[in-house]
């Protein structure tokens, strides 16, 4: 079926739908809800309430009313809860004054207004008559395309059209599992809460088998055959020492013997190195890079932002300062000169390590002979990326890092092709004080805070959104560094945001570190790649809108001067009961992959590990707790010919640079 077959999509809706990405039936049932409003929810009209579900029966015309520029609907209606009479309000929608009728009856959704006395402010109205189900889906919608349009052509694909699984009728049967038909009906005509939870399940199954074999063929070609070999690696490693200021931790050297092994091994390594907030990763990579150039080859250290990339620089262009060896950084924000003197030394191989953003993957950038390739923070670049950085060199060694703590269990199947290292121990202990702060409480913070920023120290502030065009019920950056500059003066609070330009963002992190900025208010901008000693308190405003590992990150920020720090979390009365266990297991707990392991059992891993980590399509969501079924049903598989070269032909179809990449790579 094409989507001009269904009833009500003519040319123009078609174009919408293309222009929306939708060119096919199967894009258009992968258009899923955006929520679900449940009619069953209904509650009295509150006037100091938040978004809700109200009941209401229309009792006057609705009339056009125009202020200055605005213009919108009002009628009066009876509450049907609580009995009272309320003004319902619609912006900008004045079409509705010939559809709203004196004697109707409606469901609503919408948000009690803040200015205007027992007035609700409607997102949502559906006739009372038109409920079938408690649960009501909601989509996103397009132009010339609402609500009731892409609901009746999913029911009409529902209806009339083939839907076709990987899996055969016999396999569904033997492993208990729903007709892919009945779960996309789960999923946007449910009636209850657990069918759309089924439903997704099911649909997450078949991305999950995607996966295994895709993690399979990454075991049949993650490793190549070695042919630069690393010599004298222990006399290397003495010098290596000699020149660190600090003695390595046990767990550093455990980590660098497992590299060692790669290293003299006949196949190339690839290896995931993953580490708690200052274990003290760049250490390792730096003996990496140190015995490569040491060997004749050249290395590179791939950073996701400017930032992180100047750090690594600096940290180490000074540790292996008198060695001979020739450090570079390279980013987009160095003039023309600059860039070619570097590109010149990279391609005669007079530069033996390079440390770079992205921007390394200029065509423009040609190795002499690059050996050993590392990628930091290795999420924030996707499979395209790290295939370009590799095919640089020949048979080049791998090292991808990440300083989120993610459970083992979780690893296999994010890397599955890689060798897995674990740094736990830091070199020095870091201790932070973390408070879960109250509306009340908050005023007695700042207090506390001034104190701190008297003896010297400074303060991140970390909010959820840039400006207030955004979520109403979140603090934005913008907000509150006009707060706090009222409250502290405005030449000591600075805002930081990932809009600004990279030279920008370096001077206001610079002044940061030195101390001209006290007060540093952001996004998460600063979860990773930050090192400011100075900074010994950190606090995380609508915490419960992060997931525990990006707070565990943040936190991570302070007390990097080994003296006590402070992480507060301000969270609202009306927090819910969940949330709120979260955040204080997150109080109670420092261990990174202690709180990756409470984060997964609590909140899952379908929402907090997408495919967006490995460069995949956004839209595709590992489920873990369906991964080992997915393993087994794809041994299953491999006793039906046609299934599995149909699994093979999807999986290339529906990811075919990363299958050409793992393949070829």
């Amino acid at each position: 079926m094409q989507l001009g077959d269904i009833k009500g999509i003519g040319k123009s809706r078609i174009s919408a739908l293309n222009n929306a990405g939708i060119f096919s039936t199967q894009d258009l049932l992968n258009h899923f809800p955006k929520k679900y409003y449940n009619f069953s929810e209904v509650v009295g009209f509150n006037s100091f309430g938040d978004f809700c579900m109200i009941r209401a029966k229309i009792t006057s015309k609705a009339k056009v009313i125009r202020a200055r520029k605005l213009s919108f609907i009002e009628v009066k209606a009876q509450d049907y809860v609580t009995q009272n009479e309320i003004k319902l309000v619609w912006f900008n929608q004045n079409f509705l004054v010939n559809v709203l009728g004196e004697g109707q009856e409606y469901y609503f959704y919408g948000k009690p207004s803040k200015t205007k006395k027992n007035t609700f402010n409607v997102s949502l109205m559906v006739l009372l008559d038109k409920v079938k189900e408690p649960l009501f889906s909601v989509y996103k919608t397009f132009e010339n395309i609402g609500q009731a349009t892409i609901k009746s052509a999913i029911s009409y694909i529902l209806e009339n059209d083939e839907i076709n699984s990987l899996l055969p009728k016999n396999v569904e049967e033997k492993f208990g599992l729903l007709d892919k038909k009945q779960a996309y009906g789960f999923i946007h005509n449910p009636k209850t809460e657990e069918e759309i939870g089924r439903g997704f399940d099911r649909l997450n199954l078949e991305n999950a088998l995607i996966f295994a074999y895709i993690n399979e063929q990454r075991k049949i070609f993650g490793h190549k055959n070695r042919d630069f070999y690393y010599k004298n690696l222990d006399k290397l490693f003495d010098e290596f020492t000699s020149l660190l200021p600090w003695q390595l931790t046990e767990s550093q050297i455990n980590a660098i013997n497992e590299i060692n092994a790669d290293l003299v091994s006949d196949k190339t390594l690839n290896r995931m190195i993953e580490g708690d907030v200052g274990c003290g990763k760049t250490a390792v990579c730096l003996w990496a890079l140190f015995a490569c150039a040491k060997n004749g080859g050249q290395a590179v250290l791939m950073a996701p932002t400017e930032i992180l990339a100047n750090q690594h620089f600096a940290f180490i262009s000074s540790v292996l300062k008198g060695t001979g060896l020739k450090v570079a950084l390279l980013s987009s924000g160095l003039d023309s000169q600059e860039k070619s003197r570097i590109a010149l030394g990279i391609m005669t191989g007079e530069i033996d390590i390079v440390i770079s953003t992205n921007a390394v993957l200029n065509d423009g950038y040609n190795f002499k002979n690059l050996r050993l390739c590392i990628v930091d923070e290795q999420h924030r670049f996707g499979v395209n990326a790290r295939a370009m950085l590799a095919s640089k060199g020949k048979e080049v060694d791998f090292i991808s890092l990440s300083a989120t703590p993610i459970p083992r269990s979780i690893s296999l199947i994010l890397y599955g092709g890689l060798d897995l290292t674990r740094i736990n121990a830091r070199p020095k202990a870091i201790d932070i004080q973390t408070n879960l702060v109250s509306p009340a409480k908050v005023e007695d913070m700042w207090g506390f805070i001034g104190g701190q920023i008297e003896s010297g120290r400074t303060c991140y502030v970390v909010c959820p959104k840039i400006d207030d065009s955004e979520d109403e019920s979140l603090v934005s950056t913008t907000k509150m560094t006009k707060l706090l500059g009222a409250k502290f003066g405005k030449d000591l609070v600075c805002e930081l945001n990932g809009r600004l330009k990279d030279d920008k963002k370096t001077k206001i992190l610079n002044d940061f570190k030195e101390g001209v900025i006290k007060i540093l208010v952001s996004t998460t901008v600063v979860e990773v790649g930050v090192d400011a000693t100075r900074a010994g308190v950190i606090v995380i405003v609508n915490p419960d809108r992060f997931g525990l590992a990006t707070l565990h990150q943040l936190r991570g920020r302070v007390s990097r001067d080994g003296k006590k720090s402070y992480c507060f979390c301000l969270v609202e009365n009306n927090i819910s009961e969940k949330a709120l266990k979260r955040l204080t297991y997150f109080k109670n707990n420092n261990n990174g992959f202690d709180i990756a392991d409470f984060d997964l059992k609590t909140r899952g891993a379908g929402e907090t590990f997408g495919t967006r980590q490995h460069g995949f399509n956004d839209s595709s969501v590992i489920n873990l707790t369906e991964y080992s079924k997915a393993q087994e049903i794809l041994n299953e598989l491999k006793n039906d010919i046609v299934a599995y070269d149909n699994l093979k032909e999807v999986s290339e179809k529906t990811y075919p640079q990363l299958i050409k990449n793992i393949i070829l790579n």
